[in-house]
């Protein structure tokens, strides 16, 4: 049963929720697209004698064989491992999940107008449901129906409530962006995240989530056992089902498994980067190989030189050579001497070709523009001021959008299936775009507007809203008032 944590000034009680064994007055309370939907469903239970049950019909018998899930996918360790290890791939994960923890999210609910409100009155009817804008998985649809809602006076934003103080507050030892960053870094690396629900001891709400490691989740619930096997330290613990958020990124290959994240498939791109750092570093770091060697030819009648000889010549050369002011010295000795010099071309090894290589490609299928990290080989200034556009457009807001449904189908139900969880939109305002725009119609915008768009404080008063209209243009009302075009060859 779901509770109804709406502020006391929001809850309607005369307009219950359709439950199992409805009544005939909360039937008739139910709107009618509500009523069709229970009857059709009323009507097949009644004709077949049961509903599908896909437990019955041992479709999730075949699908989950066994009584244990899935444990975590091999190398999950290493990759949330690699995410402090490996550069490029911290650096990308976390520009993603710092623009994502950024986000403010927000929270709504519809109330109907009774007959006969006054426009300028607010809302008092009963609140209702809305499926078709909580679960839209487009925010610019979502605003257009919040818009329509908006200027029929239905739409209510709460601003006071348990849900948005858990999303933003965090629990006792995380912040709330340390969570919502976590959430989104562990998508990125394995494809899903799990999240351990903290609930009010007195009512049962949630208020706070736990992070909880990828590969600590030794099995995922199934239908004959809707428990998750946690491993903690030395213990392994049952969680229930309902204790837990998992929110995945399918895997085509097994989609009732665990996740695919994208971090899986760069495998072979990051360790290639980060051996071909090893390589270098292992270079600087000499690997107990001297730069050449040198070989001195014994005297004749000599089989080969005496050690004490030898030592004497190298204390010469280190003396002579040791030190920043004694470089590029030269070297005088009256014996023969080869020397058999170790050279390392990176040029001729393509190592650096093949970490820049290696490097774009962890970006590209991240879906960053290289503008974002200061890679300007091949950019101009059209691609650079795009380049914060492009990234929100198809990085982060997408991420946000499927974080909004998982919060909306697990959480909002716990608190009140009306709500309607929402975020202002994280993609930059596309300024070239709005320029061009600006420059066909300049009599749009007025004083303000423009000096907004210069990144200028607005000035108060009527000289504000100046306008500038040149003189070929004519404003009208409407089509309809505009003045009757002259002919070509000036007749009435």
């Amino acid at each position: 049963m779901t509770m109804n944590l709406l502020p006391q000034k929001y809850i309607d009680d005369h307009s219950p929720h359709p439950t199992v064994g409805i009544n005939r007055q909360a039937f008739e309370n139910l709107t009618f697209r509500q009523k069709f939907n229970l009857s059709v469903k009323l009507a097949v239970h009644t004709m077949t004698g049961k509903a599908l049950n896909l437990t019955d019909s041992g479709l999730l018998g075949a699908v989950f064989p066994s009584a244990r899930g899935a444990p975590p996918k091999r190398g999950t360790e290493d990759l949330l491992r690699a995410y402090s290890t490996m550069p490029w791939l911290r650096a990308v994960t976390q520009r993603i999940s710092e623009a994502t923890s950024q986000v403010q999210w927000r929270l709504f609910a519809i109330r109907r107008r009774q007959p006969g409100q006054l426009p300028q009155e607010p809302p008092r009817g009963r609140f209702i449901a809305a499926p078709d804008i909580a679960h839209m998985y487009s925010w610019k649809d979502r605003q257009k129906l919040f818009h329509t809602h908006r200027d029929a006076g239905e739409l209510i934003e709460i601003t006071d409530h348990p849900m948005l103080d858990m999303l933003h507050n965090g629990n006792g030892y995380h912040t709330g962006s340390m969570i919502r960053r976590l959430k989104q870094v562990y998508i990125d690396l394995t494809g899903e995240y799990f999240m351990l629900i903290e609930r009010d001891s007195t009512h049962g709400i949630p208020i706070a989530l736990w992070p909880i490691p990828t590969h600590w989740v030794q099995d995922t619930p199934t239908p004959s056992n809707p428990v998750f096997m946690v491993r903690l330290g030395s213990q392994t613990v049952e969680i229930p089902q309902t204790e837990m958020i998992w929110a995945v990124d399918p895997d085509p290959l097994n989609p009732y498994g665990r996740g695919s994240g994208i971090t899986q498939t760069l495998g072979d791109e990051l360790e290639t980067n980060e051996y071909a750092s090893k390589h270098l570093k292992n270079h600087f770091f000499n690997r107990a190989r001297p730069d050449f060697i040198a070989f001195v030819k014994p005297k004749e009648g000599e089989t080969e030189v005496n050690r004490r000889t030898l030592l004497k010549l190298k204390q010469q050369w280190m003396d002579e050579h040791m030190g920043f002011w004694k470089s590029f010295k030269p070297h005088f000795i009256n014996r023969e001497i080869q020397i058999h010099e170790f050279v390392q071309d990176f040029r001729k090894q393509q190592v650096l070709p093949i970490m820049e290589f290696e490097r774009n490609t962890i970006i590209q299928v991240f879906g960053f523009p290289p503008e974002i990290f200061g890679i300007l080989e091949s950019s101009n200034r059209s691609t650079i001021d795009a380049a914060d556009f492009l990234f929100t457009r198809y990085a982060v807001l997408p991420r946000m959008e499927f974080q909004r449904e998982v919060l909306q189908q697990t959480l909002v139900p716990e608190y009140d299936d009306r709500l309607i969880l929402d975020f202002d939109s994280p993609v930059t305002e596309d300024r070239e775009h709005t320029l061009k725009v600006a420059r066909v119609a300049p009599w749009v915008l007025d004083a303000n507007g423009w000096l907004e768009m210069m990144g200028k404080e607005p000035m108060s008063g009527p000289d504000g809203r100046i306008r500038a209209v040149p003189n070929d243009v004519t404003l009208t009302p409407s089509l309809a008032e505009a003045p009757p075009a002259a002919s070509q060859n000036g007749d009435e």
